[in-house]
């Protein structure tokens, strides 16, 4: 297979998107540009090409950004998943050679084990129609993150409050699970077209660290010098009170089922036991929590506002 060179990036303004722009464009090997909406108030680096396209992604519009492009990258928000499938059959009619969903997720292979929600099923038609488009010659790779480490750690998403020095433990807190952080993914997704081969068809697993809720509470307070309140909370309450504010049309109820998939033993969220992880493939680092945490917790405001959950 030719080289991968020219990427195309969709969702660059999101959380993951500019760590992936951010690893493309750092490497000399690619030319890396963007999809964008017109509507978007996201700005880019003067150097990347960006194709502005109408908010309902027009087909004509889209293929022609497509054209001459060897890979698409989607790091859209969950509430666009379902718009990859047209993505893909566009990319296909371009003669795309790679398409990298907008995936960044849990174990795949133990997705059936957690607590169903419309994000997991329509993921799960992305992945069902990249295998199907194989026949016409498309590879993708997914990329398995856990969860978003420093992100999560950031805006409370994980449960710990920074600011009030609060934490909601869910069950023991003593489960292991894997989590990344956002620049490596960014790293994950521009290293994988350099190993095609290796990655051609399939999941691939990345982390940053292997940790647990109370690990990180121990750093948390090591690094702030203060006791932490604690919070003991049971993940079979927190689902059945997530799924009713859903209901209700919170989406913050989301956030225990999510977790639920990331915390809990036998779910596969430690990649470094349920899974073999590909951080050797790719050359990615592995960090300690505590590094993580005092990182977190020296990040400038403006990175903390763009992590916000709400």
């Amino acid at each position: 297979m030719a080289a991968i060179k020219k990427v195309i990036l969709i969702g660059a303004g999101g959380n993951v998107g500019p760590w992936i722009l951010k690893a493309l464009d750092e490497d000399p090997d690619f030319e890396v540009s963007i999809l964008a909406r017109k509507s978007s108030k996201s700005t880019y680096p003067s150097n990347v090409m960006v194709h502005h396209v109408d908010d309902s992604y027009p087909d004509d519009q889209v293929s022609e950004a497509f054209q001459g492009q060897d890979a698409v990258v989607c790091s859209m928000n969950t509430s666009q998943v379902m718009r990859q499938i047209n993505f893909i059959d566009l990319a296909v009619k371009a003669g795309v050679k790679w398409f990298v969903p907008a995936e960044f997720g849990g174990n795949k292979a133990k997705s059936h084990l957690g607590v169903k929600t419309p994000m997991f099923d329509a993921k799960e038609s992305v992945h069902k129609h990249l295998m199907e488009m194989e026949k016409s010659g498309l590879c993708w790779t997914a990329v398995a993150t856990g969860a978003f480490l420093d992100w999560g750690l950031s805006n409370g998403f994980l449960g710990f409050d920074i600011e009030a020095r609060r934490a909601k433990v869910y069950d023991s807190g003593d489960e292991h699970w894997t989590g990344t952080k956002l620049p490596t993914i960014g790293l994950a997704v521009a290293r994988l077209f350099k190993t095609p081969e290796k990655v051609k068809n399939r999941f691939i697993y990345i982390y940053s660290t292997r940790t647990s809720q109370n690990e990180i509470l121990r750093a948390f307070e090591t690094a702030t010098g203060k006791k932490w309140d604690v919070e003991h909370v049971k993940f079979d309450d927190e689902v059945a009170a997530g799924q009713e504010l859903m209901k209700q049309g919170n989406r913050l109820g989301i956030v225990p089922l999510i977790l639920s998939s990331f915390f809990r033993e036998k779910m596969g969220a430690d990649f470094t036991r349920a899974t073999e992880a590909d951080n050797d493939i790719l050359g990615l680092p592995v960090e300690n929590v505590e590094d993580v945490v005092r990182e977190v917790l020296a990040w400038p405001e403006s990175m903390i506002e763009s992590a916000r959950l709400v």
